[in-house]
């Protein structure tokens, strides 16, 4: 999964639905960006793509729409690295953006300097930025939670607005999304069986790194009783956001995260064998998105 590319459409909402819709057959089954399920943000879809108003089939695609009020949105549109050229300039056609830009070195904003054009595609291929992962097996969430330790925000709005924080703690990421997300992952998410499928769960954690320990141990993992959950998170209980879908987040969390072997150096000077890394501001916070 980790070489997939994403094309990124923006822009209003009906127009991506309308300029989209000659890519999906009318025979096909699977559910496309349309539906009703998917428009809200919460879960991720999975479809083919036909080239347009044609019965050939270009490539399976996932897709996740951005959750947003606003009827500007941002779709994502996840593919293979064979196809992706292919349906990035379809899609460059469809909506009718000039195709001289070249699209060589991603990412790569493709944008009609028409304002009565208000879709944009980006080819987000960088995965210096934006990289997927896959992990299979029935310890796949004890490793996810062993992993990763979620950021927790400081109560006071002052801190909040000072290092690692300022850069993602914000309007477009409140602190009572966070309180939501955390509250899952604090609960419900171990249990994967109570889970529906293809669900969208974001979070933002503290850099994995300063958790190596100097000797890894090897640990065994028993069967453990999973407690019956009675109820999950509606779809109306936004799960989904996240400062990834942001650009300038995306670089600033690249630009200002530690080199590793920097972390290295640090871990080399200190004094003390302590499981967690004592980085302060220094520290990076990743934003994460599982599904």
């Amino acid at each position: 999964m980790s070489y997939y590319g994403c094309i990124q459409l923006e822009g209003n909402e009906d127009e991506i639905i309308d300029k989209i819709n000659p890519l999906f057959h009318s025979s096909n089954n699977n559910l496309t960006p349309k539906a009703k399920m998917y428009l809200g943000g919460q879960f991720e879809g999975q479809c083919l793509i036909y080239k347009p108003n044609t019965q050939e089939c270009l490539t399976p695609i996932s897709f996740m729409w951005m959750p947003s009020n606003d009827k500007r949105r941002k779709l994502w549109l996840w593919c293979h690295p064979a196809s992706y050229d292919s349906l990035a300039q379809i899609l460059i056609s469809l909506f009718d953006t000039p195709s001289s830009i070249s699209t060589e070195e991603p990412p790569v904003k493709k944008q009609k300097n028409d304002e009565q054009q208000p879709v944009s595609v980006t080819l987000l291929r960088d995965q210096q930025q934006l990289a997927r992962f896959r992990l299979i097996g029935p310890l796949s969430m004890a490793i996810l939670k062993h992993a990763f330790h979620p950021s927790v925000l400081p109560g006071n709005a002052i801190e909040r607005k000072t290092a690692p924080f300022s850069w993602w703690s914000n309007e477009t990421h409140s602190i009572d999304i966070h309180q939501q997300q955390l509250q899952f992952w604090n609960g419900n998410i171990g249990n994967t069986s109570t889970m529906m499928p293809n669900r969208i769960v974001a979070l933002v954690v503290r850099d994995p790194r300063i958790f190596t320990p100097l000797k890894p141990k090897l640990t065994i993992h028993s069967k453990t009783k999973i407690e019956k959950v009675e109820s999950f998170p509606p779809s109306s209980i936004d799960l989904a956001s996240s400062p990834l879908w942001i650009e300038k987040y995306r670089t600033y969390c690249c630009e200002h995260k530690l080199a590793t072997y920097q972390i290295n150096l640090i871990r080399s000077k200190s004094t003390v064998d302590n499981y967690e890394l004592q980085l302060n501001e220094e520290e990076s916070q990743i934003p994460l998105i599982f599904i």
